[in-house]
């Protein structure tokens, strides 16, 4: 047969509804391509979308964007989040150094961070309420902050965003530090404008005052404190073993004999500080400038109708304990406050080599104020360019209205002593605070101030702040944990 004929028998069998096997096995074949192209095919889109989710997990896209915590429907990321949890930790860091982890536990530390949180999100609320926006020093402040972060990063020889987080967190970008950075900056500021606000009047303090006289004034008052209860004892495994009746009595009776030895020698004029050295079972102190508190001995020198010079015996059998107490005087603090320049001398301004001992931070001392001309304005200039304190080392070291108890004890002692005059100058060495260092002194003057009525002006700005406070807080649900949180250690 012919091909020509074949191939018609094949066209008129088709069309009768017949297959033409090598036409259905052509179709298999290509059926069969078809099915592996898109299993291949389906495969290797599988692949592709793991690898992408891959890329975008390691990123820290997913964990970062993740919601951590809820406030009244507003979500934060687990980036904010760690923001803000980290900058709970950062603060007891630089408080309490490597001792932060063993006086503040973790739990504390997200507490305060959600607190934090909800002050935040209230306050940031109430400023847009009152129409409140930062000003040129509200941005300087944010802009300060920034710099002071990028410089902590160059000393350590990062990069701005890897310093970033290092101390935030991996998933706090530099968008989001300094987009909560201004967040948290803004409600400060717009509490502080408030707390600024808040005035009183002469009427008001003085009202205060008569109020809780106790809160605000101050006694002279010198004790001995005798130790009337038996000796510890401890058996062979160190454990203590409980006194018995008989001896806690007869150690009573015993302190009972001192105490009333001691309290007539006192009445009698004699000086108890050196009466008492040799005593095993009493100490002396002396208190010039005591503050309210509860112990039974400074209540008594606080109680209406003490006279100068009284004394007293206070038992307390219960602790085992015999006070006698002189009172020395009852009163407010009338000191005004001063006016200051000074200039911290280190060891960075120091040569190098040369170890930073007090006498050699004093000798630089005074080798700076050797070279005074005389004048404040002088001074002034010596503190702008010697000067290690960043809190006065632009304005000539000047601080303004300093108040007992505000400054170092060596700063304080000197500026509030009786005898200090204008143009005053002297160098006092303070250590074991971050002013460290030896201090030239140049008093400026008495300032505007007086001490008791600022402290019972700052008692009634406590008092009203913590309530407008309160009234904050209230106006915002509490902040629940969200899945998204987990992503934050």
């Amino acid at each position: 047969m012919s091909a020509s004929r074949e191939r018609k028998k094949r066209q008129e069998f088709v069309a009768s509804g017949g297959t033409d096997p090598k036409a259905a096995r052509e179709a298999e074949r290509k059926a069969k391509e078809r099915k592996s192209n898109i299993l291949y095919g389906s495969i290797g889109v599988v692949f592709v979308l793991v690898a992408a989710f891959l890329v975008i997990y390691n990123s820290g896209v997913l964990q970062r964007n993740a919601t951590a915590v809820t406030i009244d429907g507003e979500n934060y990321s687990a980036a904010d989040y760690s923001y803000y949890y980290n900058t709970v930790r950062r603060y007891y860091t630089l408080q309490y150094g490597s001792y932060a982890d063993m006086l503040v536990s973790a739990d504390q530390i997200q507490e305060q961070t959600l607190e934090q949180m909800r002050f935040i999100q209230a306050a940031l609320a109430r400023a847009e309420e009152e129409g409140f926006t930062l000003d040129e020093e509200g941005e300087a402040s944010i802009q300060s902050q920034i710099d002071s972060l990028k410089a902590e990063a160059s000393a350590v020889g990062q990069s701005y965003s890897a310093y970033i987080k290092q101390v935030y967190g991996n998933l706090v970008t530099r968008s989001v530090y300094e987009s909560n950075l201004r967040r948290g900056t803004t409600a400060n500021l717009f509490a502080q404008s408030y707390q600024d606000s808040l005035e009183y009047s002469d009427e008001d303090i003085q009202a205060e005052y008569e109020a809780n006289p106790n809160d605000y004034d101050l006694v002279d008052y010198a004790y001995i404190s005798i130790d009337a209860s038996p000796e510890t004892q401890t058996d062979e495994d160190g454990n203590t073993i409980e006194a018995t009746e008989e001896e806690t009595t007869a150690a009573w009776e015993d302190g009972q004999a001192l105490a009333q030895e001691l309290l007539t020698a006192w009445e009698n004029g004699e000086d108890m500080e050196t009466r008492v050295e040799d005593e095993e079972k009493a100490s002396y102190y002396n208190t010039v400038g005591g503050s309210y508190n509860t112990a039974s001995y400074v209540e008594w020198c606080f109680e209406d109708g003490r006279e100068d010079g009284e004394i007293h015996m206070i038992e307390d059998e219960d602790n085992g304990r015999i006070y006698i107490v002189q009172f020395n005087g009852r009163y407010r603090d009338e000191h005004h406050s001063v006016n200051v320049r000074h200039i911290l001398v280190t060891d960075a301004n120091l040569d190098e080599g040369v170890e930073a001992t007090q006498e050699n931070l004093e000798a630089k001392a005074q080798e700076i104020l050797d070279t005074w001309d005389g004048t404040e304005d002088g001074f002034a200039q010596l503190a702008n360019e010697y000067s290690q304190d960043a809190g006065s080392n632009t304005n000539g070291g000047l601080y303004e209205d300093v108040l007992p108890g505000q400054m170092v004890t060596s700063f304080n002692d000197w500026c509030f002593d009786d005898s200090r005059k204008a143009g005053d100058t002297g160098i006092v060495y303070n250590s074991g605070s971050s002013y460290t260092g030896a201090h030239i002194m140049y008093y400026v003057g008495q300032g505007d101030l007086i001490a008791w009525e600022e402290t019972v002006r700052d008692a009634l700005r406590s008092a009203d702040y913590s309530a407008w406070e309160t009234d904050l807080l209230s106006t915002v649900g509490t902040a629940e944990l969200q899945d998204g949180a987990s992503y934050v250690s």
